[in-house]
């Protein structure tokens, strides 16, 4: 449904009303006032609030029943709250409660807010994303606030410092101290984890030559994988 405005004029030295229109649903769709448009005086009504409004000299909508914005918040929250990064703000679902100066009255204004992000941006900040919500009536505006969660895919794994033992002899134990892995994820961030390694920590190195250590590491559902590599020599014989 939408407003519908009565503008006042004269005409043989009578007042008259007369109906100018209707577009739109909510108070920030109402139009400003002009010379052809609503003039001070004016009337509209808005059937999503069920409430009257006027225009002032100053080209203000002001509520009929005098009743003033107090406060916002958000009754119900959009229906998608996590994401991924890159992904795309949907605030399809959200419920925002207009709460007036007689602390009893309430008006559901979701569509008639401003967001910022604004709904369908794109994504590019992971962590916890605050959605600024702010919604005006006349000179009065007020602000309240909606959390989502962007969530990085882990893109990489890599050491960015080797063991510091990379040479043994068959029979030694391999040594991993000093090894650390490094994840990488789609925002550009990077973070040290902990990795599994195969061979283990600790395993018995039964033969020589080149091993190759493998790390692997999983988030949300993703796996990946680095190497690296440590020598192993053929233990001395006791023969004469």
């Amino acid at each position: 449904m939408s407003w519908k405005i009565y503008k006042v004029e004269k005409a043989n030295g009578k007042k008259v009303i007369g109906y100018i229109g209707g577009s739109g649903d909510g108070l920030g769709s109402l139009p400003p006032m002009s010379e052809s448009g609503p003039n001070p005086g004016s009337t509209a009504f808005l059937p999503s609030l069920n409430k009257t409004f006027w225009l002032d000299g100053d080209g203000t909508w002001i509520r009929t029943d005098g009743l003033t914005l107090k406060s916002i918040a958000v009754g119900t929250a959009p229906t998608k709250t996590s994401y991924k990064y890159g992904e795309k703000l949907d605030l399809s679902g959200i419920i925002v409660a207009a709460t007036y100066s007689d602390d009893s009255t309430t008006q559901n204004v979701q569509d008639s807010c401003v967001y910022s992000p604004a709904d369908g941006s794109v994504l590019n900040t992971a962590g916890t994303v605050t959605v600024t919500i702010s919604y005006t009536e006349g000179e009065t505006t007020k602000t309240t606030t909606q959390s989502i969660t962007v969530t990085a895919d882990l893109t990489g794994i890599a050491f960015t410092t080797q063991p510091t033992k990379t040479e043994y002899t068959v029979g030694d134990s391999l040594d991993l101290t000093g090894a650390v892995i490094t994840a990488s994820y789609t925002d550009g961030s990077t973070d040290t984890v902990t990795a599994t390694f195969d061979p283990a920590d600790n395993t018995e190195l039964t033969e020589e030559g080149t091993v190759t250590i493998t790390a692997s590491y999983t988030e949300n559902s993703i796996t990946k994988t680095t190497t690296t590599t440590v020598t192993v020599a053929a233990a001395e014989s006791d023969d004469t």
